[in-house]
């Protein structure tokens, strides 16, 4: 007769392990590919940071260039006035004091400084042998206009500052029984240095968003958050870093850019690198064109940085791959102990049979069919211990299997604490499983279907589907709308989705009975858009608060994804629209969304 075999516990261990380690490295790789995407985004943002800063550098270099020309436009007309040259220096002056100009002054065509507003003490001086003049004193226009490093040797004498030069095609003044002179003379104005980092790349580090520096085209650093590194080459200063260095010789070769390299800690208390301490950071530059110069805002953080961008998708992550080794582990478990179990049963068994068939033949049938339900009973219980395997083995997608395994075992168990327990494992797996199509749908936005909408009547439907909830948690729903033209373009299902999650969420913030929301909708001619409100009368919350509402994987409540409203408003964003949020705390909340009219 042959027997079956209970599965060999080394086949059930190695099984077990596999699984495991299959487990353990998807979630790896998961992690990994998580901490690539998030270093991308973060990276992506300083190079938006640094774009916006080398801009408004750009912009605020050329309105002092721009007021300047129109000086010397002034200047061309008081040739041999130098009262009223000196009134003009000063009125223009006057004007630029607020963009942080520090002086103003006028160089003739033979390069002597002729009047100035600050520093009367260096008229009479000769400027000719500067850049900036040559480069004026060749220009056919005065359209152009140069920029230069100075140190101050007049007003604030030692500090470090920018000198922005246009060109005076018409010498401005002629001296009595001399020719008049040839060339271009140059009106010239100064400024700190400090002025500018401080209106535009200061702000950078102060908002938390990393350390910023500026650049010129020699990599010489022209400030930094480490006042130490300021004046220094960041070549010379990266000399421990050669990959570090090989990026920098190609910064000038590109307008913008961003990687990711290794320095110095920084240490923010003492506002230092600390060079006693090494860790990776992400590094995004942009370049701004002056004139005949360049210069370069950088931005840089730690890479450790990234991570918070996705810390409630980790930590899901982590809780999925840990309940998926449990249960491999608790299964393997179970089969080794039936494994065992039987085997003792199996052996005690053959050795009653072999003793009493010597002397007992008559029972030989009776011990058959005990033997064969033994065999019946053992087979059962290695099945189980296979089933148990093979479910663990077949969880390609960890969310998946978990949430499949938890049905079945629920399904068999009748014990009430149990149940409650594993009800309460499948509510989280569900929770896990809608956190990761979240983030799915927010990473990769759906394709949209317009069309013509009834924006009135999508409203009317989500309110209508979510009366129920409403009513039995005793709290009150109404629905207002204007009278004009309610039609906008846009995909039906997406505007449900969407709507449903406010009213979903209005809902929540005033729970207890008495709440009371408001859908109301109003027409803006003037800006052709139709608004969208959904005003509850919850608890409201804070500024710092509202302020963070739209951020991925932000949330007030124990059990939300913190991808609700920020994936709304993605799919209004792709509508052309626009969602925003006024709160207070004890006065409720209220939500807008506003849509472009359709345009018939």
């Amino acid at each position: 007769m042959t027997q079956q075999q209970p599965t060999s516990p080394w086949l059930i261990t190695i099984t077990a392990l596999s699984l495991v380690t299959v487990l353990f490295m998807l979630g790896h790789h998961a992690y990994r590919t998580a901490g690539r995407m998030a270093a991308d985004e973060f990276n992506r943002r300083q190079l938006l940071i640094a774009t916006e800063a080398a801009n408004g550098i750009v912009l605020h270099v050329e309105i002092l260039a721009n007021s300047l020309r129109a000086l010397s436009r002034d200047l061309s007309a008081l040739s041999n006035k130098q009262g009223l040259v000196e009134s003009a220096l000063q009125r223009k002056y006057d004007e630029l004091t607020f963009l942080g100009v520090n002086d103003i002054g006028l160089i003739g065509s033979d390069g002597i400084l002729q009047a100035n507003v600050n520093a009367p003490e260096l008229v009479g001086q000769d400027f000719s042998w500067r850049k900036y003049f040559r480069e004026a004193g060749e220009a056919q226009t005065g359209s152009s206009y140069g920029v230069e490093f100075i140190e101050f040797k007049g007003v604030e004498a030692g500090e470090l500052g920018v000198l922005i030069s246009v060109p005076l095609i018409w010498p401005p003044m002629k001296e009595p029984g001399k020719d008049p002179p040839t060339g271009n003379g140059v009106v010239v104005g100064t400024l700190r240095l400090d002025s500018i980092a401080e209106r535009f790349i200061v702000p950078i580090g102060a908002s938390g968003s990393g350390q910023a520096f500026l650049l010129d085209e020699k990599l010489d650093l022209l400030w930094d958050e480490d006042a130490s590194r300021t004046g220094k080459n960041f070549l010379t200063e990266s000399a421990d870093f050669q990959k570090l260095r090989e990026y920098l010789l190609t910064i000038n070769d590109h307008k913008l850019g961003s990687t990711e390299t290794t320095y110095f800690a920084f240490n923010p208390d003492r506002g230092r690198y600390d060079r006693t301490s090494r860790e990776r950071r992400l590094l995004a530059y942009s370049a701004a064109a002056l004139g005949q110069q360049r210069w370069t805002v950088g931005v840089w953080a730690p890479k450790d940085e990234s991570r918070r961008l996705i810390l409630s998708v980790y930590q899901a992550q982590a809780a999925v791959i840990g309940l998926s080794m449990l249960i491999t582990i608790v299964g393997a478990a179970l089969a080794l102990t039936s494994s065992h179990r039987l085997a003792k049963s199996l052996r005690k068994e053959v050795a009653t049979n072999r003793t009493e068939l010597s002397s007992y033949h008559a029972k030989l049938e009776t011990t058959d069919r005990r033997h064969r339900h033994e065999i019946d009973r053992a087979g059962q219980l290695a099945a189980t211990g296979e089933i148990a395997a093979g479910v663990a083995h077949e969880i390609k997608n960890p969310i998946c299997g978990i949430r499949d395994a938890l049905k079945v075992i629920l399904a068999k168990h009748e014990n009430i604490q149990e149940r409650h327990i594993l009800e309460e494992m499948l509510l989280q797996a569900d929770r896990v499983d809608k956190t990761v199509q979240d983030l799915l749908d927010f990473a990769r936005p759906k394709a949209l279907s317009f069309r013509p909408l009834n924006l009135h009547v999508v409203l009317h439907q989500v309110v209508e589907f979510s009366r129920d909830r409403f009513r039995h948690d005793g709290i009150g729903l109404t629905e207002v709308f204007h009278a004009g033209d309610p039609t906008v373009s846009g995909d039906r299902d997406l505007m449900k989705q969407v709507f449903l999650n406010l009213l979903m969420n209005a809902a929540q913030a005033c729970a207890e009975d008495g709440g009371r929301v408001d859908v109301t909708t109003e027409r803006d001619d003037e800006r052709g858009t139709i608004e969208v409100r959904v005003k509850d009368n919850g608890a409201g919350i804070s500024t710092d608060v509202a302020a963070q509402i739209f951020q991925p994987f932000f949330t007030t409540k124990s059990n939300g994804t913190g991808l609700g409203l920020p994936l709304s408003r993605s799919i209004i964003r792709q509508h052309g629209g626009e969602i925003s949020i006024e709160s207070q705390p004890g006065q409720g909340t209220e939500i807008t969304v506003a849509l472009p009219a359709h345009l018939a």
